[in-house]
């Protein structure tokens, strides 16, 4: 399974509740983030990588969000087409 084992068999909410203790501190202290595809795993599902970055940076996360999904592109299309 892709998922770990305490997140197997839950519910959305539960997902959510388990998911959204990454993301919310960033938004509450009004950090720039991005969401990154990066590929997927060996059960074809998408792996991402979440970025932040100090306080006014945004032009700096998103300069590294690209250069990151650039740096995937090769990896994304591999797995893509295994699936």
């Amino acid at each position: 399974h892709a998922l770990p084992p305490e997140l197997r068999g839950i519910g959305a909410q539960s997902f959510r509740d388990a998911v959204l203790p990454y993301t919310v501190p960033q938004d509450l202290a009004g950090l720039p983030s991005a969401a990154v595809p990066v590929g997927f795993d060996e059960l074809g599902l998408p792996v991402g990588v979440q970025l932040t970055g100090p306080a006014w940076s945004e032009a700096r996360v998103l300069a590294a969000a690209e250069a990151l999904f650039s740096a995937t592109a090769s990896a994304r299309e591999e797995s893509a087409s295994i699936r």
